[in-house]
């Protein structure tokens, strides 16, 4: 069972100030500036929501400041996506695995900052295929948007430890699972009538965070997997345009939690890097992303490089 926030207890968070003792506060208090209404209609689905690094031997509370740990935290995309869209008023449903502690403090920053009441965070495990369709048919609102962000991902040192199962992983929880999480939703009766431009879905897919900045054996199942999700993205779009308008959105040397997670181990190849101090934000991801998804300022199964220019040149 998903963990309840009563009223009470979201308005005791808004109360308190909490939001403005945050990482994210601390790093992007830009976008904290923003506020949206709320409640006006449109619902996005962020799937991978609730993943943030948290520095090695800091536990998590509801009390604590933050702000002294902001320069050691990652944040993902997807978190970063979910507050830039409650900035702009929509209502977020935001989906979590193993994080519910970063998923209980995202959803009260959402529903008491950003007074996006329909806001809420759900468990789902993208790599059990067979629970999407029915997580979807449960969500009772109509989703006028989605971005798949999880990391689905194994970390083996040897190429003789990577095994078929791993490539199986990766694929379900970055491929099959996206594949049912749309048919799931094209066959919801509560799918959002066209808009002003016809679409009555819109879809981002985020594509490769770290693979090229963190290179390991099982760093190749990952890839793969990201891979065929953002060759599925092309198709849905050439299928059902203009229905649905989808996109990928490429990431691979972003400030994001994954690159926080293997810095220190690869900084010698890294440090030969043109692009060390020169990483994009994570909020400079999402806001490429939300901008692209709400604006609609780019064509139907467009890929948008956010790190276009930059090439490897260490290895």
């Amino acid at each position: 069972m998903p963990f309840q926030l009563t009223d009470d207890g979201v308005a005791a968070y808004r109360s308190s100030g909490a939001v403005f003792r945050t990482a994210e506060y601390a790093r992007y208090p830009d976008l904290f500036r923003q506020l949206g209404a709320g409640g006006a209609g449109n619902v996005a689905l962020v799937v991978g929501a609730a993943a943030k690094r948290l520095p090695d031997g800091v536990e998590p509370g509801d009390g604590d400041d933050e702000r002294s740990h902001s320069d050691a935290y990652g944040f993902g995309v997807g978190r970063m996506a979910a507050l830039a869209l409650a900035s702009r008023g929509w209502d977020v449903i935001g989906t979590y695995r193993g994080s519910e502690v970063e998923a209980r403090q995202l959803e009260l920053m959402l529903r008491s900052h950003f007074g996006s009441s329909r806001s809420r965070m759900l468990p789902l495990d993208v790599s059990d295929v067979a629970s999407v369709v029915p997580f979807v048919r449960d969500l009772g609102v109509p989703i006028r948007a989605v971005i798949y962000s999880p990391s689905v991902q194994v970390r083996r040192e040897r190429i003789g430890d990577v095994s078929a199962d791993d490539y199986a992983y990766c694929f379900d929880g970055n491929c099959r699972a996206y594949a049912e999480l749309v048919r799931g939703l094209l066959s919801a009766p509560s799918l959002p009538d066209p808009d002003a431009h016809g679409i009555r879905l819109r879809i981002a897919y985020v594509g490769s965070i770290s693979g090229s900045g963190t290179p390991s054996p099982g760093r190749a199942a990952y890839c793969v997997s990201k891979a065929a999700g953002m060759e599925l993205t092309g198709n849905i779009s050439a299928a059902y345009a203009p229905s649905i308008m989808a996109f990928n959105m490429n990431v691979s040397i972003a400030d994001t939690a994954a690159t926080v997670n293997v810095r220190a181990k690869y900084e010698p190849i890294m440090a030969r890097e043109s692009h060390v101090g020169s990483m994009l934000s994570a909020r400079d991801v999402a806001n490429a992303l939300v901008a692209n998804l709400v604006d609609v300022h780019i064509n139907h199964g467009a890929n948008i490089d956010a790190t276009a220019g930059w090439r490897r040149n260490a290895l």
